[in-house]
């Protein structure tokens, strides 16, 4: 199959309103049939966390706006549901070496996913790629991983060279080992937007952007982020 390019890059005029559908928040909550639920009122989540996570203060490149714009996590019903249809992910050794090297060379340790799912059926990794801010980008069909030593390195690595973003934050959810996840949507000023799950693992900040084109629901972002594990 033909490997898709990275669809995820600086200023990339990502249009995805309405595309990730059957997210759970907080509010009066209706299941659907996905297993993950709409809502008619939005949860606040306040993004002043000093382990790493985006203040409320404004720069020259990006905005944090403390307010449910963003993403809505999953259910952890729907999550568990994902988790038992995932596949296991086969590394070939030349993807393995590549991916050590990468993160050697940034300085950090990469994590990749052990299984997969999605609704492409291809779960196969893309090529590794070097991004700015010490990051490493690992991409699947329906997925991408961002790796960095900070979320603010993350940001940094997705941030446009010309013009601003906007952080909206969105649902968190808990992942096993007490693992805090956060949704985010990064609003770009050129009107592209970009939903991404942002947590640490170990001393690797990882950022799990879903395609748009594939329409990959938080749940199984979230069933996929309970996979990680370190290849270097």
């Amino acid at each position: 199959m033909k490997r898709h390019k990275q669809w995820l890059t600086a200023g990339l005029a990502l249009s995805i309103v309405g595309v990730l559908a059957g997210c759970a928040t907080t509010g009066n909550t209706q299941v659907n049939k996905s297993g993950t639920t709409n809502t008619s009122q939005s949860q606040s989540n306040s993004t002043n966390d000093t382990s790493g996570q985006p203040s409320n203060v404004t720069n020259k490149t990006s905005t944090v706006e403390n307010q449910a714009s963003g993403q809505q996590s999953g259910t952890k019903s729907a999550t568990a549901g994902y988790y038992k249809g995932l596949k296991t992910v086969t590394y070939a050794s030349a993807e393995t070496q590549k991916i050590k090297q990468i993160s050697q060379q940034q300085g950090i340790t990469a994590y990749v996913p052990g299984k997969m799912g999605g609704p492409s059926g291809y779960y196969v990794p893309g090529n590794a790629a070097k991004g700015s801010s010490h990051s490493i980008t690992i991409s699947f069909e329906d997925m991408s991983f961002y790796e960095a030593p900070s979320w603010q390195d993350i940001k940094q690595a997705l941030s446009p060279k010309n013009g601003s973003i906007d952080v909206l934050a969105g649902g968190s959810y808990m992942l096993s080992g007490n693992k805090q996840g956060q949704w985010y949507t990064l609003k770009y000023s050129d009107g592209a937007r970009s939903d991404i799950y942002a947590f640490q693992e170990g001393n690797t900040w990882v950022g799990i952007v879903p395609n748009p084109a594939k329409s990959t629901i938080p749940s199984l972002v979230q069933a996929v982020a309970q996979t990680l594990r370190p290849i270097s």
